[in-house]
């Protein structure tokens, strides 16, 4: 793959090679796959990047309040696009603990704008009131027409390897978090590591349920399978907090060959493999399962290989 002076213009040159192919596959609610080719994400992402543009973004932090999905997906690349620093909090939820952390995140950060869905555009204004910064300018991506700035450039807005790309708050407590500055030198640095490493290329479909407000989600099943001009599989969390199995229902129904996990979900779904697994699972396309948890249990290594053998998986 060719160098890039950043991760945006990397990301830009796969959308236009690869513009009929699909980006983004997320469940849709009738069971079916809904998919987002990265012709029409390069389009809404531009959108996105000249909203920002608009209101001198390259540089500032801007704040994407986001369920995971392809709006997340546009918000970033968008960002990213616009030479502007993203950083992921969770959508507003029922969770005290998230809306500590998001304000927290909000005060330490120092955003400039926020980016989010018409679903939480409400919730997310009143949160930012709370904390004092009911003046930030809100945009609620999904709400924003992909030919909206039609004689905006298209080109990235230029950055340096040392650029902030990616402002995460991965570790610290709800009241403290602790954010890591993520350059557009270390991501792509990142992504070919990934790729040596996973052995993934652009035919692999890269799906999971981590959150996408921590780097293992963003960057592994986001980002790295748009930089492979490869497909990112987006899972919605919450069916396999009761419904473990259903993770391999979606690797199986969705073609996924690399994912990425923790420990006790690979621990829960052999146990309840058992000697007899369901029928109708296939998981032969699935290449690489990345134990991403802490602790990692030699245990789960050996037990879930085994279990899901019968299936296809090869051990």
């Amino acid at each position: 793959m060719p160098r890039h002076a950043n991760l945006a213009e990397a990301l830009k040159e796969r959308a236009l090679r690869h513009a009929d192919g699909t980006a983004l596959a997320h469940p849709a609610d009738d069971g079916t796959e809904h998919r987002v080719s990265y012709a029409a994400l390069d389009a809404r992402a531009d959108a996105v990047a000249a909203w920002l543009r608009a209101r001198d973004a390259a540089g500032r932090r801007v704040l994407l309040a986001m369920d995971p999905g392809p709006h997340a997906a546009v918000a970033l690349l968008g960002c990213l696009y616009a030479g502007a620093a993203a950083v992921p909090v969770p959508a507003p939820s029922a969770s005290r603990t998230d809306a500590e952390r998001t304000a927290s995140i909000v005060r330490d950060a120092a955003v400039d704008l926020v980016l989010t869905e018409t679903a939480h555009a409400t919730e997310t204004s009143r949160r930012l009131s709370r904390v004092g910064r009911a003046g930030l300018t809100c945009l609620a991506v999904d709400g924003l027409r992909p030919d909206a700035y039609a004689d905006a450039p298209r080109q990235p807005v230029r950055t340096t390897t040392d650029s902030l790309a990616l402002l995460a708050y991965d570790s610290g407590p709800a009241t403290a978090p602790r954010g890591a500055l993520l350059t557009h030198g270390s991501l792509t640095a990142a992504m070919a590591g990934l790729r040596r490493t996973l052995g993934t290329d652009r035919h692999s479909r890269i799906g999971g349920w981590l959150p996408r407000r921590h780097t293992p989600g963003l960057i592994g099943q986001v980002l790295h399978p748009l930089w492979l001009g490869a497909t990112a599989v987006t899972l919605p969390a919450e069916p396999f907090r009761t419904d473990p199995l259903g993770w391999l229902r979606a690797i199986s129904r969705h073609g996924i060959t690399e994912t990425i996990a923790p420990d006790i979900l690979h621990a829960r779904c052999a146990a309840l493999l058992g000697d007899e697994p369901p029928a109708g699972l296939d998981l032969s396309r699935w290449r690489t399962a990345l134990n991403a948890g802490e602790p990692v249990s030699p245990g789960t290594m050996a037990a879930f290989p085994h279990r899901c053998a019968p299936l296809g998986l090869r051990p």
